[in-house]
């Protein structure tokens, strides 16, 4: 199942566009012969969320840029919010470019130590957008995302919703 917010749906297809994500269900699937199936978070690992907090904030952006080894190896573009875009997005500097669309933006993306400052806003591993557009122009370097918010917060309950998902 996919589900998408109506914003998205019902938006033409244009970005930037308020709520340019989307989730998407998988069924547990074996990881070798004979094995029981196993949830995809345990093979990729998982990610928190957090609404509201693309402004001010400081990213890592994961995706697959073709600009950047011919979009065959996962790229990470670490930088900070750089302006606030109509009608409900934010741009970073990023000089990724097309297939980096649907990576994830991720706050605070780390191995979790022991020690150390927490800073103002601590959550770890949160995934606070999801890239959506660039410019296909040479300047400026910039990506952007929907900053989610109550639109994010209900598709994550239908999703959740349905049996079996959302649970380790």
């Amino acid at each position: 199942m996919v589900s998408l917010p109506p914003t998205w749906a019902n938006g033409g297809g244009f970005v930037p566009n308020a709520a340019d994500y989307a989730m998407i269900e998988f069924a547990d699937q074996p990881m070798f012969p004979n094995a029981k199936p196993t949830k995809l978070g345990y093979v990729t690992g998982w990610l928190g969320w957090q609404i509201q907090s693309l402004m001010p904030n400081h990213t890592s952006k994961l995706g697959y840029p073709c600009n950047l080894d011919d979009c065959g190896k996962l790229q990470a573009v670490t930088s900070n919010s750089f302006a606030a875009s109509i009608p409900n997005n934010v741009e970073y500097g990023s000089d990724a470019g097309g297939g980096s669309s649907g990576g994830p933006w991720v706050q605070n993306f780390q191995v979790p130590s022991q020690g150390g400052g927490t800073g103002t806003n601590a959550g770890a591993n949160r995934l606070v957008g999801v890239t959506s557009y660039g410019y296909s122009t040479a300047e400026p370097k910039v990506q952007g995302a929907s900053i989610p918010d109550s639109r994010w917060v209900a598709l994550w309950n239908l999703m959740c919703g349905r049996p079996g998902n959302c649970t380790r």
